[in-house]
């Protein structure tokens, strides 16, 4: 008995595939929403039979500026989402990182870096009042003082005595 022939299967020719640039894509809140369509419907309206995709929109929209941000943006955008707690604990965990590794160089550098965070806020210890014996003696001095003078009025001293029965 003969086997009966089957018909070849047509397959199709298999696609390259065209590799697309990656995508990085991105979350815009509800105004940047607004605007973009805002900007595609003006730009529809301007060409009739033109439609153009948010994201070539976009994408030309960011190209065409300037590589470089002003120093106003960088301000303004300072000003809005800047977070010093978040800045800190960043700075904490590279300091502590170059400390582990015994690098000096890196842990001072990281120091001036991040020297803008503490600013005039910086928590400074208290100086030392003197010696015990002379913290003592200031001590026992305001004790025996009343009505200390104010911007270089003269003041008179008051000693106060004890009574011994």
């Amino acid at each position: 008995m003969e086997t009966p022939v089957k018909p070849e299967k047509q397959t199709r020719p298999k696609k390259e595939r065209v590799s697309r640039k990656p995508t990085n894509r991105i979350v815009v809140g509800q105004d940047a929403k607004v605007r973009i369509e805002k900007w595609a419907a003006q730009i529809e309206s301007e060409i009739p039979g033109f439609q153009i995709a948010k994201v070539d929109l976009i994408n030309w929209l960011i190209c065409n500026r300037s590589l470089e941000l002003s120093r106003e943006e960088i301000t303004a955008i300072r000003d809005e989402f800047f977070d010093r707690g978040r800045s800190v604990i960043q700075a904490l965990k590279e300091l502590s990182f170059a400390q582990k590794l015994g690098d000096e160089e890196k842990t001072g550098a990281l120091i001036k870096r991040y020297a803008f965070l503490f600013g005039n806020e910086a928590p400074k210890k208290k100086r030392n009042a003197g010696t015990k014996p002379e913290r003592e003696a200031s001590t026992k001095t305001e004790e025996n003082t009343e009505n200390k003078p104010k911007n270089n009025e003269s003041y008179e001293i008051k000693t106060v005595e004890k009574h011994k029965e």
